[in-house]
C-alpha cells in the first residue's frame, strides 16, 4: 500500500520542525530525497550541445566528423538533426513531490494544518 504525502510526512519525526513551520520547500525536498535513481529519457539536440559550454563548437565539430566517418555515428547524426535524439541520462523517476502537492496535502487554505 502506497502512503499518501501526508502519511509520509507525519511518519518522519525529522520533518516535525519543517511541518510546524509550514516549510513546504523543505518538506518537498526531503520527500524527493527518497526517489530512486533511474535512467530517464532526455531529448538532446544540437542546440542543447551548443548551450553546454563555451567550447561546444569543438564538440559539434567532433560529432560532425564522427558522423562523416565509419565509426557508427548514428547518435551523432541524430544529435545534429533538428529533431534530436533521445538518450538515457541519470536522473530520478517521477513522480516528484512539488511544493503545491505538500501544501495541498498538509494545509488548509487559511494555513492551518489539516
Amino acid at each position: 500500500m502506497t502512503m499518501t504525502i501526508r502519511e509520509r510526512i507525519l511518519a518522519r519525526r525529522d520533518l516535525d520542525e519543517a511541518r510546524a513551520a509550514r516549510d513546504i520547500t523543505t518538506l518537498a525536498d526531503k520527500l524527493n530525497e527518497e526517489c530512486k535513481p533511474a535512467d530517464v529519457p532526455q531529448q538532446v539536440t544540437a542546440v542543447d550541445i551548443l548551450d553546454l559550454a563555451p567550447h561546444s563548437n569543438v564538440l559539434m565539430d567532433l560529432l560532425r566528423s564522427a558522423a562523416a566517418g565509419e565509426s557508427v555515428a548514428a547518435m551523432a547524426s541524430a544529435l545534429l538533426s533538428e529533431q534530436g535524439a533521445t538518450v538515457m541520462v541519470p536522473g530520478y523517476e517521477p513522480p516528484f513531490i512539488t511544493q503545491t502537492d505538500v501544501a495541498d496535502a498538509m494545509y488548509n487554505p487559511d494555513g492551518t494544518e489539516k
